[in-house]
């Protein structure tokens, strides 16, 4: 395949996946205003830390070796290649795992019975709940990216969880039936559960994890040499998760639950104008893997500050309409979270810093820094969470805004710095654009022909499934 049917392949990916992830982001929405609704700004706020500690953890779990899976299978594609490497990652992710609910059980014993924080040991007993179904959520996607593409793989959690969600919550007001966070939790680990079941019973990745389950190449013995060579990618695995899903337990430990609640639906409306950004940092990573693999520096280079254009401009103009709508969202909400309007413009701006960069994380976790990568984050993570702990104690939800604003700055500066220390090229937007990122028309911008837009039709020979780009 050439570049120019790659860059097509990689266009359409994309583009079909900001199409779900615009639906998904609308349901989500909707289901969350809905959830809060139902249980009230405290209840709220306690099942919301407990989601997010759970996602730190299910990103955690695998301890770098699913992003050494997606790797590895954007490289070599083939069925007896597949069924071992998903096999083994979950081997991996189960033994952490093993480790990480009693740790979190000590943990809740501990927060309840010693420090006299009971509500914060009742979080962590609730993120144990929904521990499994989200970790084995999390690997699906992953395998899923480089096999079928990123939009059939976020579609099942993207649309299918927020409406079923959304149906549920809005049966509870109508019935005016009242919730906690304990029922909130245990609904929402079984659906996910019921989801990640559904999602295998067709097309490839049923073929995928089927050759997993009847693998014996990997065994048990393989588990710590996979867990080493995925350890310099753990704190890229779980460095945005702090930035974006655990910052409730840091605000909720500064100023209570009941600004958490404020500043996570901040958190959730902000995060409109970062969906092109989320997107390609995904349908990315195998194409950046390819190009580095080939030693394709310049391609990568294109590829990254023309993708920077798309996210930054995208990202300007969704935060000026949601900021011009904001009296359209306060029809959403009532008199009880009022303030949430008032964090837009901070939160807004840190979004648009983060999109002026581009997909700097598939550039740092494929070519080389993985390991720069992982120091970076080690040091600038406990920057960001003292920042929001202190700024949040003073300010209040106020302050957690101004501190999540503050660290987004820092950490970009950071990323810009070492990319161009690394690769000589500076990850900003450049105006030398073909028609969409992903669409190279410089000779110097080569990519071989491991697409995974062809994947599974090497793959499985008969298979009907369409590519990547369908």
């Amino acid at each position: 395949m050439d570049s120019e049917k790659t860059g097509i392949a990689i266009r359409r990916d994309a583009l079909s996946t900001l199409l779900v992830r615009v639906v998904g982001i609308g349901l989500m929405f909707g289901s969350t205003v809905l959830t809060s609704r139902v249980l009230g700004p405290y209840e709220f706020g306690i099942y919301n830390a407990a989601l997010a500690l759970a996602t730190l953890l299910s990103a955690l779990a695998p301890l770098g070796t699913d992003r050494v899976l997606v790797r590895n299978l954007s490289v070599r594609p083939d069925l007896d290649h597949i069924g071992p490497e998903i096999a083994l990652s979950h081997r991996c992710t189960a033994v952490i795992t093993g480790l990480l609910i009693p740790a979190c059980l000590i943990t809740s014993l501990v927060l309840t019975y010693v420090l006299d924080r009971p509500h914060l040991g009742l979080t962590a007993v609730l993120a144990i709940v929904m521990l499994v179904p989200l970790t084995v959520t999390y690997l699906r996607q992953w395998i899923a990216i480089p096999l079928v593409g990123t939009r059939k793989a976020v579609m099942p959690e993207q649309v299918l969880f927020p409406l079923l969600s959304s149906g549920l919550m809005g049966l509870l007001i109508w019935r005016s039936q009242p919730m906690t966070a304990w029922t909130a939790t245990i609904v929402h680990a079984a659906m996910t559960l019921g989801i990640w079941l559904f999602s295998l019973r067709t097309g490839p990745l049923q073929k995928a994890y089927s050759a997993a389950v009847h693998s014996h190449q990997s065994s048990i013995a393989s588990v710590p040499d996979r867990l080493s060579e995925g350890m310099p990618f753990v704190w890229g695995a779980i460095g945005a998760i702090l930035c974006q899903k655990c910052m409730p337990l840091v605000v909720a430990a500064g100023c209570g639950f009941a600004d958490t609640a404020h500043f996570s639906l901040a958190m959730m409306i902000t995060a409109l104008p970062a969906i092109p950004l989320g997107i390609l940092n995904l349908s990315l990573v195998p194409q950046f893997a390819r190009l580095h693999s080939e030693g394709n520096l310049e391609g990568a280079r294109l590829l990254g500050r023309r993708s920077a254009v798309a996210t930054f401009l995208t990202a300007l103009v969704v935060s000026m309409a949601i900021w011009f709508g904001r009296p359209i969202l306060l029809y959403f909400f009532d008199a009880r979270y009022t303030l949430v309007i008032g964090l837009l413009p901070t939160l807004l701006l840190a979004v648009i810093v983060d999109c002026l960069t581009g997909p700097t994380i598939p550039v740092m976790q494929t070519m080389g820094m993985e390991r720069t990568y992982s120091r970076a984050l080690f040091t600038w993570i406990p920057i960001q969470l003292v920042m929001n702990y202190v700024l949040s104690s003073y300010l209040e939800a106020d302050g957690a805004a101004i501190g999540y604003l503050l660290g987004r700055c820092l950490w970009n500066v950071m990323v810009v710095a070492l990319i161009y220390r690394h690769h000589g090229f500076v990850m900003l937007p450049t105006f030398d654009l073909p028609s969409l990122p992903g669409l190279p028309r410089r000779p110097a911008l080569v990519v071989g022909d491991s697409s995974s837009a062809s994947v599974f039709p090497k793959s499985f020979p008969g298979d009907q499934e369409s590519s990547v780009a369908a």
